[in-house]
């Protein structure tokens, strides 16, 4: 079997898409499937490489447009892999209109799967454009998948096409399942003391600053990992609030180490502010390493992963009272902590393994 995947980029560039892009790719190999990828360059180069079975072709990228990646050779491109292969499916992933224009262009001639990661958002002006297109991908869709069932009653396009909808959850990494390595734990704990972990994209719908505040009413360290749009601000917040020496930024972590990262802390804090946040990849992550976790109600998948008082704690976003509240409840308690943990691993256990999402995704490709 063969199949070719269409994103937005792909991993080492960081992102929920692109890590669930390369879950999902590499399984797929695992299992004896032949799998091309194609995603934007962050740059204006032509790279093809094969990392871990996956064919991986990085169009180059002219520039950005609204965060769209604007690639011109990606509907030729797209094109002329078609005729070279016999794909039995294209697995879209959804939003980006540069691949979606990409294969109504080049690619309709086959079988299409879409996995729906998150609504649109865009400026009034785009979104005009833009929604005639996605009615027309959907048509063409053999299938959609979507990462929880409340996406399809909530989402209007998508309660349009329900009869094509089926609910396949994103799987945790399995390296997050993976032993960890107890000197590096044992270092960090060294260097960083107790601390309340924070792992993101720093944009200003992860709500880094609600957190950062709350940090002067917790007895912890904070250990933030990401980069992004927002970190000047992130750095101005934390030296403006005098927390430099309880709110550490590092921007430079590799992700083979983020296991040990994830072993040191006490728990996982998620504050986002937006439904932009549709599921949080990183709460999979966290759980799989037995942390419990404190995460913010938005109406998304991040309060099905986070179940308030099972895995940690949902609590109403922006509001820096109720972070602060909810971590010192769970800090102050270890059986709480404890058993909040125990459950969120067995739930990573119980429902976000590969081996129980991709027999589902190769029986869409196969059906």
């Amino acid at each position: 079997m063969k199949v070719l995947h269409i994103g937005k980029y792909y991993p080492p560039y960081p992102g929920g898409i692109e890590i669930y892009c390369k879950v999902i790719c590499e399984s797929l190999v695992s299992k004896g499937i032949q799998v091309d990828i194609v995603v934007a360059n962050n740059s204006n180069n032509f790279i093809r490489e094969k990392i871990n079975g996956v064919n991986v072709y990085r169009l180059p990228r002219k520039f950005v447009l609204s965060s769209i990646p604007i690639c011109p050779k990606m509907p030729n491109f797209i094109r002329s892999l078609v005729e070279e292969n016999n794909y039995d499916a294209i697995h879209l992933h959804y939003p980006n209109p540069m691949a979606e224009i990409s294969y109504l262009l080049g690619g309709k001639q086959i079988k299409l799967i879409i996995t729906h990661h998150t609504d649109a958002s865009m400026r009034n002006k785009i979104k005009l454009f833009y929604t005639p297109i996605i009615m027309k991908l959907f048509k063409e869709a053999k299938q959609i998948i979507v990462l929880i069932d409340k996406f399809i009653q909530n989402k209007t396009l998508l309660n349009k096409f329900k009869n094509k909808c089926i609910v396949i959850p994103i799987p945790v990494d399995p390296n997050f399942l993976n032993e960890g390595n107890p000197e590096k734990t044992a270092l960090i704990r060294k260097n960083y003391g107790k601390f309340i972990l924070f792992i993101g994209n720093l944009s200003k719908y992860k709500g880094e600053d609600y957190l950062i505040e709350a940090m002067k009413n917790i007895d912890s360290n904070l250990v933030m990992i990401g980069t992004g749009t927002n970190i000047n601000n992130v750095r101005k917040r934390i030296n403006d609030l005098k927390l430099s020496e309880k709110v550490y930024l590092l921007n430079n972590i590799n992700n083979n180490e983020l296991n040990e990262y994830y072993d040191s802390c006490e728990l996982f804090c998620l504050p986002s502010i937006s439904p932009v946040e549709t599921f949080g990849i990183v709460l999979l992550e966290a759980m799989a390493r037995g942390k419990p976790i404190v995460s913010t109600e938005l109406g998304t998948g991040t309060s099905w992963v986070n179940v308030n008082g099972e895995t940690g704690l949902v609590i109403a976003p922006k509001s820096s009272e109720a972070l602060s509240t909810a971590i010192n409840d769970i800090l102050k308690n270890d059986n709480l902590r404890l058993r909040m943990g125990h459950n969120a691993k067995k739930r990573i256990t119980d429902y976000f393994t590969v081996d129980k999402v991709i027999d589902e995704v190769i029986n869409l490709y196969r059906n």
